[in-house]
């Protein structure tokens, strides 16, 4: 797939970036915020911006810019010390001196180790950057040009890339999720282009995921069950055993996803479109062999390219650290200027693990879990049966 913009990326040197970054995480994230300014070559980022994007499209007015917070200089490889988790205690940022803050602010919000390890090694590949470790008590007043991944929003007015949270959106927001109707019209259009065009059954629990359920019903009939809190998911799935139909998908959060997955397997539900579930399903670690959900990304372990080459720069190994890699990524291509703008956010942006258009992720694909991990393409739940 070609764009307007392609985003060019410049091989990661990362191990000493990645070692540095997280040995200057603060003790339990307390006192000021923790800036880490790192010198690399410009990676050549461009973007082609739409003209749609207005001050509209952000948060809030943005407030002042430039507050107090200490610069962190690296230390050198060779005395790099071991990553540290955010909750680590140590005298690492004491080791290092102050110097100035370089180029754009890039936020992140009480990484864990692996996530900061990948943003470490998306900045080193990117443009010249300061990297700004947060608790989840400083973003709402963070100085930062943008915030990436995490599920902790940041202030009005900042713009927020690619959350790592399925629920998370709104103005200056470039989510890196479908919402949960868009990815049940998703899943269906994924079963009719393999030929089932049945009922589908679907059960349905108040709040943010039933829509699903509606994303479904826009494209197939949908027979629903209605699943009160704590159901074990047994009565529900037998109401909808004898209704012909030829998937199965769970709207609700994920421990109905659980339940239901269970119930479908102990009951023998016969669906030969599979469980669709919704994206918070991945996210709070349900991935039963042959269960789809869509994701906006790929899975660390996918056999796509930027998956590769996610899993050859950094150390990481979590679907979060990949999502807030990618974002770093994209925070540098927009923010060449030291600042991302409103129409930078609603521009055409692409790499080998995202691709956004006019503002909006058009990369989001149909996931099958194998092996407690998600993997694109319907042939391979189907090639190991």
């Amino acid at each position: 797939m070609h764009a307007r913009g392609r985003v060019a990326l410049a091989p990661v040197a990362a191990v000493a970036v990645i070692l540095l970054a997280t040995a200057l995480l603060p003790p339990s994230f307390r006192g000021a915020q923790q800036s880490v300014s790192t010198h690399v070559a410009q990676a050549g980022a461009t973007g082609s911006a739409g003209s749609a994007g207005s001050a509209a499209a952000r948060h809030h007015a943005e407030g002042s810019r430039r507050g107090p917070g200490r610069a962190l200089a690296a230390p050198s490889p060779a005395s790099a010390p071991a990553p540290a988790h955010p909750d680590a205690t140590g005298p690492a940022a004491s080791r290092s001196r102050e110097v100035a803050t370089h180029g754009l602010r890039i936020g992140v919000v009480a990484p864990s180790a692996d996530v900061l390890q990948a943003v470490g090694a998306a900045v080193a590949a990117g443009k010249q950057a300061s990297l700004v470790v947060l608790s989840p008590s400083e973003v709402a007043t963070a100085d930062v040009d943008v915030v990436v991944g995490g599920s902790t929003a940041p202030r009005l007015g900042t713009p927020w890339l690619l959350p790592a949270d399925p629920y998370a959106g709104g103005p200056g927001v470039v989510r890196a999720e479908l919402d949960p109707a868009e990815a049940g019209a998703v899943l269906a259009d994924d079963l009719i282009g393999h030929g089932l065009r049945g009922r589908i059954g679907a059960v349905v629990q108040n709040g943010p995921d039933a829509t699903l359920a509606d994303g479904v019903a826009t494209r197939l009939p949908v027979v629903r069950a209605d699943a009160p809190a704590g159901t074990d998911c047994n009565r529900e799935v037998s109401q909808l055993r004898f209704s012909g139909v030829v998937a199965l998908a769970v709207a609700g959060p994920p421990a109905l996803a659980q339940a239901c997955v269970a119930a479908a397997l102990s009951i023998g539900l016969p669906v030969p479109g599979g469980i669709l579930l919704a994206p918070s399903a991945a996210y709070g670690g349900v991935a039963a062999t042959g269960t789809r959900t869509v994701l906006g990304l790929p899975w660390p372990g996918d056999e796509s390219p930027g998956a590769g080459r996610f899993a050859t720069a950094t150390r990481s190994t979590t679907y979060p650290a990949l999502v807030a890699f990618a974002a770093t990524e994209l925070a540098g291509a927009m923010g060449t200027t030291g600042s991302i703008t409103p129409d930078a956010l609603q521009g055409t942006w692409q790499t080998d693990l995202v691709d956004i258009q006019h503002g909006r992720n058009a990369g989001a694909a149909v996931v099958v879990a194998r092996n407690g991990t998600w993997m694109r393409g319907w042939q391979r739940q189907h090639s190991e049966q």
